[in-house]
């Protein structure tokens, strides 16, 4: 279901970030977490969003893609 890779062996710090085999946006390694870059737009609202880990951005792109707000989004709004 949800592959990372790393697009470039000197960049261990991005990962590629896929869900059903459609890229859907790059996740970067940033202080406390990694920041997701949306590809698609039905991620648009978790793009430059800050998550404590892969697993939990993952989770919230399942969320996305299901149509559910993600709790920071739920906040906020």
């Amino acid at each position: 279901m949800f592959q990372s890779h790393v697009p470039h062996p000197l960049r261990s710090d991005v990962s590629l970030i896929e869900f059903d085999n459609e890229a859907v946006g790059l996740a970067v390694q940033d202080r406390g977490g990694f920041r997701f870059f949306a590809a698609t737009p039905t991620l648009n609202r978790l793009d430059s969003q800050l998550f404590r880990s892969l697993k939990v951005l993952r989770r919230a792109i399942a969320d996305a893609r299901r149509g559910v707000l993600p709790a920071a989004v739920l906040r906020a709004a």
